[in-house]
């Protein structure tokens, strides 16, 4: 089986990037860019993973995730999907303590303790806290019948074991400590196991371990949630055009998490009066569709532009979307066993 599931995931490498190679860049012309009202920053220019506090999951309201030390083992979960996200940096635990007292304040409507310096060490802080922690044990005695035929069939007397786990991570803006977004998991698994007792609310010997294969399951699954929302903004800076197809080049690439074939999106941020207010508003619209191209440098890449509803401005950006794929459906079918 893993044999085969080799040979899939090579097949899937060697498809990925299909349509996205440039053969040449000089064979496409430049177009002058409008500038956008909104340039980005030299801060924002700035190259490089996303850099975030993890600080710890809380699970002091559940006897059963205390037990099974639960919140240790999201936080460790969480910790290796951010990591290997190939977009984000999380930074030493250390740090993250200090975060985690800020957190506390802010939920309290109080003052910051930390210098400005400290403030800045990284973009968004996450925590975690669980809202629910379940195992249910159900017991099904011996079940003996006959059908019509003469055939005897037998259900050894079994155990249903189920474990469940839920809760939510919230992503704070630094070094306002603002909400800006919150991601719910969840997932539960379940066995079976043939016992003579009888009864339910037994507990078997790998009920910990149930609980907590649950939670990563259910951390695992926000991997994607969180690529797209820290993935790092890739500015326009130049466009090139070939017949009716249009190539861009953006300021980020293979090390701030880039990948040829991956798709990404092109927004643009623009500012209207409200005719109720007669206030300027400021929003961010997404302008276009796009590819990462086979022309990709550690921080710089061309982008294969698929779809576009606006013209393209110098100082628009770019972010990857990111989407459960093929090789995600193999990696959790291989978790599975």
């Amino acid at each position: 089986m893993y044999k085969q599931l080799s040979f899939l995931t090579l097949i899937l490498a060697l498809l990925t990037g299909c349509g996205a190679s440039i053969n040449s860049i000089e064979a496409y012309v430049p177009i002058p860019l409008e500038k956008s009202p909104f340039m980005p920053s030299k801060e924002e220019l700035k190259t490089g993973k996303t850099k975030v506090v993890l600080t710890p999951i809380n699970d002091k309201n559940f006897k059963l995730a205390r037990r099974a030390n639960l919140g240790q083992s999201l936080y460790i979960e969480l910790d290796k999907e951010l990591s290997t996200s190939g977009t984000v940096e999380v930074l030493d635990r250390d740090i993250a303590k200090k975060f985690d007292e800020e957190i506390k304040l802010s939920e309290l409507g109080e003052e910051s303790n930390m210098d400005e310096l400290e403030l800045k060490v990284a973009k968004y802080a996450i925590s975690g806290s669980l809202s629910n922690v379940q195992f249910i044990s159900r017991f099904t005695q011996k079940q003996i019948w006959t059908d019509k035929k003469g055939k005897k069939y037998v259900i050894p007397a079994h155990y249903n074991y189920t474990a469940a786990v839920s809760g939510i991570l919230k992503v704070y803006s630094i070094p306002s400590m603002k909400v800006l977004k919150t991601i719910a998991f969840s997932d539960r698994i379940s066995r079976r196991e043939d016992s003579r007792f009888f009864g339910n609310d037994h507990r078997p010997l790998d009920t910990s371990g149930m609980i907590n294969q649950a939670g990563r399951d259910a951390i695992h699954a926000t991997r994607n949630a969180f690529k797209n929302f820290l993935a790092p903004k890739g500015y326009i800076m130049k466009l090139r055009q070939k017949d009716d197809e249009q190539i861009v080049q953006v300021s980020i690439g293979s090390f701030d998490g880039l990948e040829t074939g991956s798709d990404v999106h092109i927004y643009s941020t623009i500012s209207s009066e409200n005719p109720l207010t007669q206030e300027i508003e400021i929003e961010t619209i997404k302008i276009a569709d796009g590819i990462v191209s086979d022309k990709i440098s550690e921080h710089r890449a061309w982008i294969i532009i698929q779809e576009r509803s606006h013209d393209i401005k110098l100082g628009d950006y770019i972010k990857a979307k990111y989407s459960k794929g093929f090789e995600d459906y193999l990696n959790d079918f291989v978790s599975s066993y």
